[in-house]
């Protein structure tokens, strides 16, 4: 962290998170919980990573400090950063490799940089925030009792499924449950969602879970009975398949089962799911047991 920026807290904050997106809500709601303590002017902003964000003119004038959580934004971190300070927390490989491949390019900048593939956002923010939290207040972010018996799991099954890692107990319940509550991430639509993600049970969640990965098993099976052979190169073939915008909720879980088929079928073992997004088409690419 940047000592002698901390050494005060900051009146007016923009916090920019990924949307939609678990792991970037729950960033946010990290953030939210730390500034909630105290009177400062806060802005959240949900911002889809393929999307530029338009930036008025002296929009940031009397912006002490930006957050991006969860993304660094197509061109968004030089805009924000040659005149404010930026916060930024990530885990992506190419946002850090952007970020510290040559430090120079950012010398001019007003930049404070919080990465670590290891995490996901989410569990990056809770430790930023917490550290913040302890120091400046002597407390933590939410009550002891409610952030490990509520919060706290239900953050953790949200980083393990961000990485892909499964190693949490009920994470796929968690996250399956977390699905079925059709919660909008969007804070300018929700004003309320914050507050709707950190009174979340994991009992509840687990049990919703449970179902919805029964049904979503089943979506994926019939689903593989649609695919065809790609070969985007030369002797590179792998199974592919294209679904609708429901299906693609589960385009992690169907590609790496696809991406299994595709081994098993003498093919490499990548799989492709296409999906339409906003009147295009998009293509997600997944590697055995990888999400890319």
């Amino acid at each position: 962290m940047s000592s002698s920026f901390w050494q005060s807290l900051p009146r007016q904050v923009w916090v920019f998170y990924h949307y939609p997106c678990n792991d970037g809500i729950f960033a946010a709601t990290c953030a939210y919980l730390f500034f909630k303590k105290y009177s400062a002017n806060v802005r959240f902003i949900p911002h889809k990573t393929y999307e530029a964000y338009s930036l008025e003119p002296k929009a940031l004038e009397h912006v002490d400090t930006v957050f991006l959580l969860d993304y660094i934004g197509n061109g968004l971190v030089e805009e924000l950063a040659k005149n404010t300070h930026t916060v930024i927390i990530d885990h992506h490989k190419t946002a850090i490799s952007y970020l510290q491949t040559n430090p120079d390019q950012w010398s001019s900048y007003q930049i404070e940089l919080y990465l670590d593939d290891q995490r996901s956002a989410c569990g990056l923010a809770w430790n930023y925030f917490s550290n913040l939290s302890r120091h400046f207040f002597q407390q933590d972010l939410i009550d002891l009792q409610l952030a490990e018996t509520h919060f706290l799991p239900i953050l953790r099954a949200v980083q393990d499924a961000d990485l892909w890692l499964w190693k949490e107990q009920g994470s796929k319940e968690i996250v399956s449950g977390l699905s079925q509550q059709l919660i909008e991430y969007d804070v300018n639509s929700n004003p309320q969602v914050f507050e709707e993600l950190v009174h979340l049970t994991v009992d509840d969640l687990v049990s919703l879970g449970k179902l919805a990965i029964e049904e979503n098993e089943k979506m994926i099976l019939k689903e593989l009975q649609n695919t065809f052979v790609i070969e985007p190169l030369p002797e590179h073939k792998f199974l592919a398949v294209m679904v609708d915008s429901h299906m693609a909720r589960l385009r992690s879980e169907l590609g790496n089962v696809l991406a299994k088929e595709s081994e098993k079928c003498s093919l490499l073992p990548v799989a492709a799911v296409v999906y339409p997004i906003e009147n295009k088409l998009k293509v997600e690419d997944t590697a055995m047991q990888v999400a890319l």
